[in-house]
């Protein structure tokens, strides 16, 4: 984001959409969306907006995850 590398944005946010989707982490999926869709249309409006909710939910997902799988570390 702090680049404006909408094409890099928008290829992490579509991979990060979709690991988060097959763990079931919908929200954060959700929002991934929402930053690949803006990403590629180099639609700044808003995107700094969904970076604290997106961290948010990568935070919950992580600790999730940590709990599930506590020997991956």
């Amino acid at each position: 984001l702090a680049a404006q590398d909408w094409p890099a944005l928008s290829a992490a946010a579509h991979m990060l959409r979709g690991s988060a989707g097959n763990f079931g982490a919908h929200r954060l999926s959700t929002l991934c969306a929402q930053l690949e869709t803006q990403a590629k249309e180099a639609r700044v409006e808003g995107l700094a907006e969904l970076v604290k909710p997106l961290s948010h939910e990568l935070t919950v997902a992580q600790q999730a995850l940590r709990a599930e799988f506590p020997e991956a570390g």
